[in-house]
């Protein structure tokens, strides 16, 4: 596979022995030995529902040596809502390479072999929240969401009208698809569908870390959620979406949840809450050129013309024309733009606002 693998012609040949290929769904478990070794700050409760609930519905590219993983690629499937069109997008989490087949090609190299399998599946473009840009930038992946971050201290807020909170059961979640379609369908845009299943997921993923899903009501009306974890002694919110009306009532109500800390980390609180910073959160990157520009739809303007550079997934690169609400490959032009993959999704985004919080 040409263009994928980044290691030296040296360092190539001596992991040129190893096995790339995707997993069958129940070989899944083999990866937990490389995931633990790469993630060491996730607990033993974590792991453990990731490999019960989430990794054998996953598609995982390795790379297998001596019957051990040196290498792997998480492919996570999500519905997303983009523009009003519902597509399964993958979602990438779990990239590690074991440290002594580290800069070798191999993540280069399984990246290139699930980017390809993705664009031949009609995949308009994948996503992923790095734990640093400079790995993905070389393979064309750049920041398309951020999410706005600040903290709580909560005695700033005791005794202001709030809202009544309660942890999430599993009969609340029919009303929290209901407020999630509700808010997140009403701002547009692209978001995870929050599904039933979805937040049931989620209920399941924030138990472990001894979080909880939060359901918001006020007279007895449901008015959002957030969700909560720990971070050794200090608290998370990490996702908080209410209506428009509740939201001068969300810092007074987390206040009162959380009135025996001293302060509360903030990640992803509505504009409009308390003092907030925002900062890049996930990166995406185009796969499928032809499914992409259905999804942006009026971003590209009819009769766009332009010429596309794609070095990892040539199937893209050409020059072409907007007709009809379709691309046509046309001769090359004097006077259109030349673009990279970067500068093709930031001349034309995904519908915003663009709502990715911490997925799993």
């Amino acid at each position: 596979m040409t263009g994928w693998g980044l290691g030296a012609k040296d360092a190539v040949a001596a992991v040129s022995d190893l096995k790339m290929r995707l997993l069958e769904p129940k070989e899944a478990a083999r990866t937990r030995k490389l995931y633990e070794e790469a993630f060491p700050e996730d607990s033993r409760e974590f792991v453990d529902y990731y490999y019960e609930e989430v990794a054998a519905r996953n598609r995982i590219y390795a790379a297998e040596q001596d019957g051990e993983i040196r290498s792997m690629v998480h492919l996570n499937p999500y519905l997303v809502s983009i523009g009003g069109k519902e597509r399964e997008i993958d979602y990438l989490v779990a990239v590690a390479t074991a440290e002594k087949f580290r800069h070798q090609g191999l993540m280069g190299s399984l990246l290139g072999k699930a980017m390809e399998r993705m664009q031949t599946e009609g995949k308009a473009f994948t996503f992923l929240m790095p734990a640093k840009e400079e790995i993905y930038r070389p393979f064309g992946f750049h920041f398309i969401s951020g999410q706005n971050r600040g903290e709580l201290i909560p005695g700033d807020y005791l005794g202001m009208e709030g809202m009544d909170c309660h942890p999430a059961t599993m009969a609340d979640l029919p009303d929290l698809a209901w407020i999630a379609e509700r808010l997140l369908g009403k701002q547009g845009g692209t978001y995870t569908v929050h599904s039933e299943a979805y937040f049931e997921r989620l209920l399941k993923e924030q138990q472990c870390q001894e979080g909880d899903v939060a359901v918001f009501t006020k007279d007895g009306m449901i008015q959002g959620w957030c969700f909560t974890a720990w971070d050794g002694a200090v608290p998370e919110v990490r996702e908080i979406v209410v209506e428009e009306a509740a939201k001068p009532y969300v810092l007074p109500t987390l206040a009162k949840a959380f009135r025996y800390d001293k302060k509360v980390r903030l990640y992803g609180c509505p504009d409009g809450v308390g003092k907030q910073e925002k900062r890049p959160l996930m990166m995406g990157r185009l796969l499928n050129l032809a499914a992409y520009v259905e999804l942006v739809g009026d971003t590209m303007p009819e009769n766009t013309a332009f010429t596309l550079t794609d070095h990892l997934l040539p199937e893209n690169s050409g020059t072409y024309r907007k007709s009809e609400g379709r691309l046509v490959r046309i001769q090359e032009e004097a006077n259109i733009p030349i673009l990279s993959v970067e500068e093709f999704m930031d001349r034309y985004p995904l519908p915003a606002p663009v709502f990715f919080n911490e997925v799993v």
